[in-house]
């Protein structure tokens, strides 16, 4: 038997119905969420120093992408 989830509540991986669909029972899955509030100058340091971001593009690459970066950013308040 599977089990019926509602997936409002949770936002439960998708290979969790994999497990479920196997037979595999008794499994337990937890999360939460939280707000975490940046600036706009925060938010794109922060994209810039995850992979594939910051130091590995070239600089050209990383101008295209700060301008296109505050064009988007600029529609959400400056404040958290």
């Amino acid at each position: 038997m599977i089990k019926v989830r509602n997936r409002m509540t949770f936002n439960w991986p998708e290979w969790l119905d994999d497990l479920s669909a196997a037979g595999f029972a008794g499994f337990e899955c937890f999360g939460f969420e939280y707000e975490v509030g940046y600036t706009h100058e925060a938010f794109g340091g922060r994209i810039r120093a995850s992979a594939g971001g910051g130091a590995s593009v070239p600089s050209e690459r990383r101008a295209e992408f700060d301008r296109s970066f505050e064009a988007m950013i600029g529609i959400f308040p400056r404040s958290c």
